[in-house]
């Protein structure tokens, strides 16, 4: 949780604030909080979904994506969603290449 909150967070801070119009696509486990307490659980998924969503705004083209049934684990719960997403975001590129 330290990283998570600090270096990592500070790193994102830090840097570009704009992708311009790069395909993004920012994935969020529906599961990240899901061991936290009951009480705390839904504001730690509020905020960390925003987190996420804000991260995308920074590409015209950013899109943000729950994941059903993931954990923080997401590329072992769900690699056929990651992959999808990653073919998804190649696929945008190289056709803006065209």
């Amino acid at each position: 949780m330290e990283t998570l909150w600090g270096a990592t967070s500070n790193q994102i801070d830090a840097g570009r604030q704009s992708y311009g119009d790069m395909p993004l696509i920012v994935l969020t486990a529906d599961g990240t909080y899901a061991g936290a307490p009951e009480i705390a659980r839904e504001a730690l998924d509020t905020l960390w979904w925003g987190l996420h969503r804000e991260l995308a705004r920074r590409s015209t083209r950013g899109i943000s994506r729950k994941v059903e049934g993931s954990s923080h684990m997401m590329m072992i719960d769900k690699p056929e969603v990651v992959s999808a997403a990653v073919l998804e975001v190649a696929a945008q590129a190289k056709a803006r290449k065209r």
